[in-house]
């Protein structure tokens, strides 16, 4: 009789263990679902405002940015970055995406909607081709980009997540 109860105990409890284990998506915020959003172990540069994520592969370096901010204003999306050892700003690397009519989640051609610039050294260096695709979580805006600059620069692999205001 001891046997029966306790095995039946035992399956008992591991059945509330599993059903307890599975209960959902779990953000910080329940009642607004962030699971599409880029994970913070994947992309852990985060800056002071806490609220912008920004890297790129530069011509097979991979970078990511220890200052990043963007805005969405006017109808247009911008996101800097700024990556490179901080004491030697000389040595720094920053690339500026923008969207001058920002239309919501899609993908953007740059030259056509959108354009990059490569800045080193005080160079800029424009986009010549590339795509913007952005999509949207809630109060998310997830992107990804790649480009090629007028000089041959290839930026790809890019990344961003920016959290907007709410509105």
């Amino acid at each position: 009789m001891k046997k029966l109860i306790f095995t039946i105990s035992l399956l008992t409890g591991c059945f509330m263990f599993l059903v307890s284990c599975t209960n959902g998506i779990y953000d910080a915020q329940p009642n607004v679902d962030k699971s599409n959003s880029a994970n913070p172990l994947v992309y852990p540069t985060y800056f002071p405002d806490g609220n912008t994520v920004f890297g790129w592969v530069l011509n097979g370096d991979t970078q990511n940015a220890f200052h990043a901010n963007a805005a969405l204003l006017s109808g247009g999306l911008t996101i800097t970055g700024t990556a490179g050892p901080t004491a030697i700003p000389s040595q720094q690397v920053t690339i500026n995406i923008k969207i001058d009519s920002y239309k919501g989640p899609g993908v953007y051609t740059m030259n056509t909607y959108g354009s990059g610039t490569y800045t080193y050294k005080g160079f800029a260096d424009a986009s010549s081709y590339g795509t913007i695709t952005v999509t949207e979580d809630n109060y998310w805006i997830i992107g990804t980009f790649s480009f090629i600059t007028a000089t041959g620069n290839k930026i790809t692999n890019g990344n961003f997540t920016y959290v907007r205001f709410k509105y």
